[in-house]
């Protein structure tokens, strides 16, 4: 079946543009699902709070040499996976790419002060980035929004320097992740990295659950879409939550080599 890639980037944009009227002026920076590293990460207090949430990057970012790095998060969210990595990761300079025009301004909102550290409306599918350009490229917990896995791939390989690493993580069905394997083999990929990091995530979600329903129940929105962020969100005992237990969804961490 074919997908309809503008009703799929439709609905991607309708659901992102009514979660940042929801959140309204909240500092934000993460809406991922988290780690669970065991050790938590030292980080500066007005940081800490998302401690969990950073820990995911830190986890899928931890075999590449970021320090002194040009780094392309394509998918960036709201900028606190960027700001990680350049904060923390030492990162010479990283550009942050997202495709709702709403989240690149929270980013730059948030984190605008941070010298080299960019973000830019754009599409995973056709980069306005020149070519053997980059690093290190990041994608998390973006990419099953995607309605053109093939494209997006070969979009990564297209900017990325040569010896240059792409670190890829997302929530998936079996199927997808059979899909990512297909298509990352016809590319001239290395492959130097590949785990299963469910458990890891469930733990993140677990220890993030407080805070995330204490959030959420502080929202001015419905009961019922109170219930559908507890759901998207993954919170303890939710439906996606209990298809990570099942593996029914799995979360995949990648690390490719550009050769």
């Amino acid at each position: 079946m074919a997908i309809d890639q503008q009703g799929l980037y439709q609905t991607v944009t309708d659901m992102y543009t009514m979660v940042d009227r929801e959140l309204g002026g909240r500092h934000q920076p993460f809406l991922n699902y988290g780690y669970d590293l065991r050790s938590g990460l030292a980080m500066e207090q007005q940081d800490a709070a998302f401690d969990i949430h950073a820990q995911l990057y830190h986890y899928v970012l931890r075999t590449v040499d970021v320090h002194g790095a040009d780094v392309l998060e394509i998918g960036s969210g709201r900028g606190g996976g960027s700001y990680y990595i350049k904060q923390y990761l030492g990162a010479k300079k990283v550009v942050g790419i997202e495709y709702l025009p709403q989240n690149v301004s929270a980013s730059r909102d948030s984190f605008g002060s941070v010298n080299n550290l960019e973000f830019y409306q754009g599409d995973a599918s056709n980069l306005d980035i020149e070519v053997s350009s980059v690093d290190v490229v990041a994608n998390i917990e973006s990419s099953h929004c995607y309605p053109n896995l093939e494209r997006f791939f070969e979009e990564v390989y297209r900017v990325l320097c040569n010896g240059g690493s792409f670190c890829y993580a997302d929530l998936m069905t079996p199927d997808m992740n059979e899909q990512v394997k297909q298509i990352t083999a016809m590319l001239p990929f290395e492959l130097t990295k590949v785990e299963d990091i469910t458990d890891g995530v469930v733990g993140g979600l677990t220890l993030a659950n407080q805070r995330k329903l204490s959030l959420i129940h502080e929202l001015d929105i419905s009961e019922e879409r109170k219930a559908w962020w507890i759901n998207e969100w993954a919170c303890v005992g939710t439906p996606i939550w209990q298809d990570l237990q099942k593996r029914d969804l799995m979360y995949m961490h990648y690390v490719f080599k550009k050769m």
